[in-house]
């Protein structure tokens, strides 16, 4: 049974389970998650959304069919950087389990995740889904994230179940941090509910079942005279934390270092951590003390690191030369290095999470870009002024020129030096270079850019439609090339072609575009019909004099 309170009455609680009601009597309703952060895979590789969508094929499976069942997603409408707040919808109507089980799937199957973890808005809309249902009313929960709009989802919860005694809210937290796990099982608390945690794809599949079909609570009150006896909120190593009434948005406390403790009604209450940072549904008890004890996050040799909230994207914290190690709320987060994020730090209670990230140097930078290696998105760049920056472990492309890739795999605490091979040009025209592996122009040298960094490879080098072949660079290195050049003497104008030994047009020589470098080789001159073996040598000049 569960004990509770009538309206302004104190009281404790006591829980009790009693058989399960007829499976006829119960309506359920299903709140699944698709937010952004679904997107995540566990710890064996699968995406958490399709770990979801599997639970909900098995649990539409298990459930009795004369059950009255719905299905409403949220998150799954609008991409998080549109903040939508309002993401969601009712996907199934109630109808027995056995007849909506095919709608109830093949809806699930086709959810995309991206979006907001909107808790509170979603469980009043769920709630006013349930109103008319017969019999005892379920709301099932599934989350892997805290509340990430306005509102506080404990004290709705709260109100939902004062508001309908045949109502009760069971949430699933889906590989949640501190902060999740603590919404989630206050909301479950405050409506009869069942806090489940899940860690796996098996773990969610049971929970989601167990929670559909639990035992239905009694509901006994017990009435106790109201004392107003307040409750104490302490917060270990505190950092000027707000807190605020979660119902009125009234600030009532400021907790600080010479003021470690608050003296609080009970009731349930928001603290802020940080300009961006608040922990949502913390519950205080009459005579009882709730303690709060942050972490501390720790940055070796940061580089304006954004701490940032992975729901959301906000930045919460920024490490700094000037700002190492700060305190942080418990839960999980990701850093930026740039563009490239650092993700799922765990933050502990009481612990200091210590990053050591890797660093990456380039000898003799030139607006190198380094790309996600699966992505191949752009996530910071090297250079003269920052040849060297840290990054999270990984592996890594760095980009030469216009698209001469060198992998890298980054380590943990560790500095990868890239020395690049250099090519140079001593006569330079315009010459496209070509990586030989990938086939793709990748460089090209002008008269103001004769001396290039690439990875050590094998490249082509053009001239018109001649091709120098077979340019093999070393790592470290440095190789020059010296084309020879081709000059025409004759009066007037004239239109001559040069081809190469296969035969293949490769210059037309006029009185415009004459005396041009060339990469060494044999060649033939149609001199009006006459063909004229020319061989052009490394750096040397061949005259051809024509009269």
């Amino acid at each position: 049974m569960f004990l509770r309170t009538l309206a302004g009455i104190a009281a404790t609680a006591c829980i009790a389970f009693s058989p399960v009601a007829n499976a006829a009597e119960r309506s359920v309703a299903l709140v699944l998650d698709a937010s952004g952060s679904m997107n995540g895979r566990l710890s064996d590789g699968t995406p958490k959304i399709d770990a979801a969508k599997a639970a909900v094929r098995e649990l539409t499976g298990a459930m009795p069919g004369e059950t009255r069942l719905s299905l409403r997603a949220y998150g799954h409408q609008s991409h998080r950087s549109e903040h939508n707040c309002k993401d969601t919808q009712l996907l199934v109507g109630f109808g027995a389990a056995e007849s909506v089980r095919s709608d109830v799937t093949t809806n699930s199957d086709g959810l995309k995740a991206q979006g907001y973890t909107p808790i509170t808005y979603v469980l009043g809309l769920a709630a006013d889904d349930l109103k008319g249902e017969p019999g005892k009313r379920v709301i099932v929960l599934v989350s892997d994230g805290k509340e990430t709009c306005k509102g506080d989802p404990c004290v709705l919860a709260r109100k939902l179940a004062e508001a309908d005694a045949d109502l009760t809210i069971h949430t699933v937290g889906f590989d949640v941090d501190y902060q999740a796990r603590t919404q989630l099982q206050c909301i479950a608390k405050a409506a009869r509910g069942q806090y489940f945690d899940a860690n796996s794809a098996a773990d969610l599949t049971a929970n989601m079942v167990e929670a559909s079909t639990a035992a239905i609570q009694d509901d006994v009150v017990e009435i106790v005279l109201p004392k107003n006896e307040p409750g104490m909120l302490e917060i270990v190593g505190p950092y000027y934390n707000e807190v605020v009434d979660a119902e009125t948005g009234e600030q009532v406390a400021k907790i600080t270092d010479a003021n470690p403790v608050a003296t609080l009604p009970p009731g349930v209450y928001n603290v802020q951590f940080g300009d961006n940072m608040w922990l949502k549904s913390v519950e205080v008890v009459a005579n009882e003390t709730t303690t709060l004890t942050p972490g501390r996050l720790r940055i070796e040799d940061p580089y304006y690191n954004d701490v940032l909230d992975p729901e959301t994207g906000t930045k919460v914290e920024k490490a700094t030369d000037g700002h190492k190690e700060f305190p942080m709320l418990a839960g999980r987060y990701d850093v930026a290095f740039g563009k490239a994020l650092w993700r799922g730090i765990e933050i502990a209670e009481g612990e200091t999470t210590v990053l050591t990230p890797a660093r990456l140097r380039i000898e003799g930078p030139y607006y190198n870009e380094v790309l996600d290696a699966e992505s191949g998105e752009a996530l910071i760049k090297l250079t003269d002024g920052t040849p060297e920056q840290p990054l999270p472990p990984g592996t890594y492309d760095v980009q030469f020129g216009d698209g001469a890739l060198w992998r890298v795999e980054l380590k943990e605490g560790e500095t990868t030096v890239v020395t690049p091979a250099r090519l140079k040009m001593a006569d330079t025209y315009y010459n496209v270079v070509i990586d030989e592996a990938t086939g793709k122009a990748v460089e090209k040298f002008t008269e103001g850019h004769t001396d290039m960094p690439l990875p050590a490879g094998t490249y082509t080098v053009m001239f018109g439609k001649a091709a120098w072949k077979g340019i093999a660079l070393k790592k470290g290195e440095a190789f020059e090339l010296k084309p020879g050049r081709l000059k025409i003497e004759k009066e007037g104008s004239f239109y001559y072609m040069l081809r190469d030994a296969a035969g293949n047009d490769v210059l037309k020589l006029t009185s415009g575009t004459n005396d041009i470098p060339f990469p060494p080789g044999k060649y033939t001159l149609d001199v009006e019909g006459q063909q004229v073996p020319v061989t052009i040598s490394e750096g040397k000049r061949m005259v051809l004099k024509i009269r």
